[in-house]
C-alpha cells in the first residue's frame, strides 16, 4: 500500500507539510504540569515559568556547544598562528647583525668626549 501525503498546505503554494521527527514535536505542557490554581497563573510557581525554564535551558544548551565549538576553532587557529610567528622569528633571529655604522658612530663619540 502507498504512503499517503499530508495535503494540507504549509502558506505557499502547493507546498506540503513536511512531517516532524518525534524529538521535535512540540509538547504540551497543558498536560505534562498540573493546572495553576485560580488566580496563581503568573505567581512564581505557575505553570508557565517551569514551561519557559525548560525550553530556555533546551536554547541555552544549544547556544553553550555553538560557543564551544566556536571557541575550539578560535584555538586552533591561535595555536597555529603562534606556531607560525615563533618560526618566522627564529630563523630572521638569526641573521640579525648589529650595523656597523652604528658601532663606528658610538666609538667614535666615546673618542671625542675623552
Amino acid at each position: 500500500m502507498s504512503e499517503r501525503r499530508d495535503t494540507r498546505s504549509s502558506g505557499f503554494i502547493n507546498t506540503p507539510i513536511l512531517p516532524i521527527a518525534p524529538s521535535q514535536q512540540p509538547i504540551n505542557y497543558e498536560h505534562k504540569y498540573p493546572e495553576d490554581p485560580p488566580y496563581q497563573e503568573m505567581g512564581p510557581y505557575a505553570r508557565l515559568w517551569k514551561a519557559f525554564l525548560e525550553e530556555s535551558a533546551k536554547v541555552d544548551a544549544d547556544k553553550v556547544a555553538d560557543w564551544t565549538d566556536a571557541l575550539d576553532v578560535l584555538l586552533v587557529f591561535a595555536g597555529l598562528f603562534s606556531a607560525v610567528v615563533s618560526t618566522f622569528v627564529t630563523q630572521t633571529f638569526q641573521n640579525l647583525e648589529v650595523d656597523p655604522n652604528d658601532v663606528a658612530v658610538s666609538l667614535l663619540y666615546e673618542l671625542c668626549n675623552l
